[in-house]
């Protein structure tokens, strides 16, 4: 994807897009019900003008392969001012909420048309299946849905309140990396708070006086999704995957759901220690998240 710059925002365009985009994204479905699976991981197609409303700007959209990488292909391009809209097409393993455990994730094919006026369709059609489900998009919050509002310049919603569940989870997937890499670790609890990251980005005065809570709530006040987010774009700073070249196509709340989708949840890793270290570390460590004001179950088997 080419880098471009920011485009002034478009105009919103008429009301009657919400029933074309629904009509558009039922039409391409059943185009692309006889390929192929395995073939689309990525097609981005863009909508422009024509006489009927919004029409594909390019006869093929199969042709319009961004490549393997899923969803990060859209990172960092603009749509062309032209665009009235975008369809993506896209392909990867989802399980159905209403499934009977256990249930096994399905390959399904998603098709996402967004118009520029913010109208939405989204359907979803699961492998060896005729079903397909039209969610309407409503309140869809994810990457993809991230991604297309960003490709068209679009805001999306807003992050969550603070970054302490950032810190949080990026302190845990520290300890459990250090648990892997040396196996038979057995840390004091000095070693454990030292891997929290308010130890390494400046807030540690409070947290070497043995109130790692207090400074993780520091880090989480003082540092903000739109702190991080500049911080990013300066090249001072960049927390989680580097996305120094592409953080000005990000708003706060796509950049946050892009940093917190690159690590596991804390109830996650929360119980996954468990199983890893002594109990009185791990009680010790949902204490902490606790006093920290980050949510976790914190049960230690």
């Amino acid at each position: 994807m080419q880098h471009r710059p920011q485009q002034p925002p478009r105009a919103p365009a008429d009301d009657e897009q919400a029933a074309v985009v629904t009509t558009l994204a039922r039409g391409l479905d059943a185009t692309l019900a006889d390929e192929p699976w395995g073939r689309l991981p990525l097609v981005l197609v863009g909508l422009e003008a024509s006489g009927a409303g919004l029409a594909p700007d390019h006869p093929d959209p199969l042709d319009v392969d961004t490549g393997h990488r899923g969803v990060d292909a859209l990172i960092g391009f603009r749509a062309p001012t032209s665009w009235l809209g975008l369809i993506v097409v896209a392909e990867g393993l989802a399980t159905a909420i209403d499934d009977p455990p256990p249930s096994r994730p399905r390959r399904v094919r998603v098709v996402y048309l967004l118009a520029a006026s913010g109208a939405c369709a989204s359907l979803v059609r699961a492998v060896g299946s005729d079903l397909v489900v039209d969610d309407g998009c409503g309140e869809v919050v994810g990457r993809l849905s991230d991604s297309c509002h960003r490709v068209l310049g679009l805001p999306t919603p807003p992050p969550p309140e603070t970054t302490s569940g950032l810190w949080a989870a990026l302190w845990l997937d520290r300890i459990m990396r250090r648990v892997t890499d040396e196996p038979g670790w057995s840390p004091q609890w000095a070693e454990v708070e030292a891997l929290h990251p308010a130890f390494d980005l400046a807030f540690d005065a409070a947290a070497s006086t043995g109130n790692l809570p207090e400074a993780a709530r520091r880090l989480a006040a003082e540092q903000g999704w739109t702190e991080l987010r500049r911080d990013a774009m300066a090249g001072r700073r960049s927390v989680g995957p580097d996305l120094a070249d592409a953080a000005w196509w990000f708003d706060d709340g796509s950049y946050a759901r892009h940093l917190l989708s690159a690590l596991p949840s804390s109830e996650e890793l929360v119980d996954d220690l468990s199983l890893l270290l002594p109990q009185r570390l791990v009680e010790r460590i949902v204490a902490t998240l606790t006093s920290s004001g980050v949510s976790t179950r914190g049960e230690a088997d």
